[in-house]
């Protein structure tokens, strides 16, 4: 199994603690498959909050619970997603199972993943990961995102499906999320 990172840039505006990818939201992502590029599924939605029972082919070809599961064409078995957060990819410095692509020799207790905070601003930030068996995710298309600012008010769900965001407050000013990009290391 090989680990996708996914990296996200914004601009943030205003008093902006943080971005976050709220686990358990729905994820929306396009994946091909690695062995043909040609074939892909586009904005693919992807339920992080539940998983699916794992295939049983024989005792010796078990796969794991996930998130999202496909068949290719003329494969027999599934490929699979599983969402992986903070919680799911370290212990001891080390991921619990599987590779992570472009992450080696990771020093002690680093979390591959992480919220976006107000001095990432413009900056690429590793934000979700997903462990990935015979598919390879090529694009993020954001839905939500969980804003969290300065002074600790929370804005849940916020819909960021067109690029952006912005809210204005005649007490607190103009909060804004622009640029929004993403990259797949």
């Amino acid at each position: 199994m090989v680990v996708y990172v996914l990296h996200v840039k914004a601009d943030l505006e205003g008093h902006i603690a943080s971005v976050a990818i709220q686990p358990g939201s729905d994820i929306c992502i396009s994946v091909r498959n690695p062995l043909l590029i040609d074939e892909v599924r586009e904005k693919v939605v992807i339920d992080s909050s539940a998983l699916e029972e794992p295939a049983v082919y024989d005792r010796q070809h078990n796969e794991p619970p996930c998130h999202f599961a496909l068949k290719w064409q003329g494969h027999e078995e599934r490929s699979t997603i599983r969402v992986l957060w903070n919680n799911d990819l370290v212990e001891n410095g080390q991921k619990k199972r599987g590779s992570v692509k472009g992450h080696k020799n990771k020093k002690e207790n680093t979390m591959l993943t992480r919220e976006m905070t107000s001095s990432d601003s413009g900056e690429y930030v590793p934000m979700l990961a997903f462990e990935c068996q015979g598919v390879e995710p090529f694009l993020f298309h954001p839905m939500e995102f969980l804003v969290t600012e300065d002074d600790g008010k929370k804005h849940e769900k916020i819909d960021v499906s067109s690029g952006e965001w912005e809210k204005y407050d005649w007490a607190t000013g103009n909060v804004a999320i622009r640029k929004i990009e993403s990259k797949f290391v």
